[in-house]
């Protein structure tokens, strides 16, 4: 079932990966986890609507998802593809911009959502960890420009062979129900 309700201790079984659990000290996480609510979502599941407003994120303890956008044709064009221990529509929760993106599952997902104004707090109790999500954003803004670059230069062989390594370096299989145009 898609977006269905997880056991409640999930949180403290998240990925190391999750900047949540690995940056927050003990009594803010503690504080935290008390708003996660952890789900799981079916394949080619929406997470994430480009436009709508940005009330909670959320950090994916398993599966993969991919980041999409529309193109000016209408079309969706995908912008990464993100698996454990990304937090998906970060920047628009501390910028309390609407989403950028649309966030669709690739296969089965399990992602916690946190609402936005317990990311705020957390940050606001927490300068550690507010500097440890300023440092997150920084690395996904410098990933965009590089991306940017190699979408000019590269051909889309390229592309597409770095995608799969990407992919194939966070596991053992890779399994895409993605075209490869899709990739490049």
């Amino acid at each position: 079932m898609s977006g269905a309700k997880m056991e409640p201790g999930a949180c403290q079984a998240c990925p190391g990966s999750c900047p949540f659990r690995r940056e927050l000290e003990a009594p803010a996480f503690s504080r935290l986890v008390r708003d996660v609510v952890p789900r799981r979502f079916d394949a080619h599941s929406p997470i994430l609507f480009e436009g709508e407003p940005a009330h909670s994120t959320r950090c994916v303890r398993s599966g993969h998802v991919k980041e999409m956008r529309s193109g000016r044709r209408g079309e969706d064009v995908i912008l990464r593809i993100l698996g454990p221990g990304a937090a998906l529509g970060l920047g628009e929760v501390l910028s309390g911009d609407l989403y950028a993106t649309t966030v669709e599952t690739l296969g089965p997902v399990e992602a916690c959502t946190i609402p936005a104004q317990t990311v705020r707090e957390a940050v606001e109790e927490s300068p550690r960890f507010g500097l440890a999500l300023l440092k997150m954003l920084a690395v996904e803004l410098r990933e965009a420009q590089d991306e940017r670059l190699r979408r000019t230069e590269d051909s889309v062989w390229r592309r597409t062979a770095r995608a799969l390594l990407r992919l194939s370096s966070a596991s053992s299989e890779v399994v895409l129900p993605i075209r490869r145009i899709e990739l490049a």
